[in-house]
């Protein structure tokens, strides 16, 4: 009698465990693509000096859920960009100034380019 109660209790389990969401990845790229050298401010992190051509990785950050994470989840509300004493034009909160590309299933690049013509 214990028998299909088992058998049930099992496939339930099963099928929980099946439905739930995957862990999903993303990697945050800042690049450099200016002719001088750009400070990241990421509020209280200490700043990141990049150089002509440089790039700061940050991550990669996972999560459980399908969707990419947002690429502004790793910046703060401070967050900004200088080069000699001025502020970058495109702001690095906005999800709009980042491009997101699918690497995988379950992988996303995320990546904030700045120019000359960004200061």
């Amino acid at each position: 009698m214990k028998r299909p109660y088992h058998c049930i209790l099992l496939l339930a389990g099963i099928l929980l465990l099946a439905s739930c969401d995957p862990q999903t990845c993303g990697l945050y790229l800042i690049e450099n693509q200016s002719t001088g050298v750009v400070v990241v401010n990421r509020g209280t992190i200490d700043p990141v000096t990049l150089a002509p051509g440089g790039r700061e990785q940050i991550g990669p950050v996972c999560r459980l859920g399908d969707a990419a994470l947002s690429p502004t989840s790793v910046v703060t509300s401070e967050s900004k960009l200088m080069r000699d004493t001025v502020l970058c034009k495109k702001d690095i909160r906005e999800e709009r100034n980042w491009t997101t590309t699918k690497q995988g299933k379950y992988d996303y690049e995320h990546r904030f380019t700045v120019t000359d013509g960004d200061f």
